[in-house]
């Protein structure tokens, strides 16, 4: 409750339109990234305390899993302040290859293993789609930029980017493993 009062009162005082792009114009950073890489890091926080018992109980004593845990809250924060394309997918490439690590981690069950190979055959296949989805992005617009691409309100009126969108979307939806791209 403290937290939420007080990110409510600092807000009073936030020019909310302000960004800084910092690398070239790649990362941005404004109040709602800002915003939202604070609660990830206080959601990781939370997680690597609520994790200790199920860790203990596992046996997993191999330091490799805080350090892939770390990377895909890396990932994860990576992606939140990304400002175009490229940066994108190399942000949702590192969070995907730490989950797909993840998904083998119990190097005695067989069912891991064919779950991991599953999850990393099912990634290569919606990395092309993200992959096409994004050349078609660039091919009305000429540009990998967020931002310049926010500013041409030619969207709706371009096909090419229509299918631009549909493949990025299913790509998503294709990672996240919702329905019906799940297994």
């Amino acid at each position: 409750m403290f937290v939420l009062l007080t990110l409510a009162t600092s807000a009073c005082f936030v020019d909310f339109d302000q960004s800084y792009s910092f690398s070239q114009g790649s990362f941005v950073c404004s109040f709602y990234t800002c915003f939202f890489q604070f609660a990830l890091l206080c959601s990781a926080f939370c997680f690597f305390y609520i994790s200790k018992e199920f860790v203990g109980i596992k046996k997993i004593v191999n330091f490799e899993y805080d350090l892939i845990i770390v990377f895909s809250i890396l990932g994860l924060t990576l992606i939140n302040a990304c400002d175009d394309f490229l940066t994108l997918y190399l942000a949702i490439e590192l969070q995907s290859l730490c989950f797909y690590a993840l998904a083998t981690f119990n190097k005695n069950s067989e069912y891991c293993a064919e779950a991991g190979v599953k999850y990393f055959v099912l990634g290569a296949f919606s990395s092309g789609l993200l992959l096409f989805g994004f050349t078609l992005f660039y091919a009305p617009f000429g540009t990998i930029s967020f931002e310049y691409i926010e500013r041409t309100n030619s969207l709706v009126h371009c096909l090419v980017a229509f299918f631009g969108c549909l493949f990025f979307s299913t790509a998503i939806l294709f990672k996240l493993g919702s329905f019906p791209f799940h297994m």
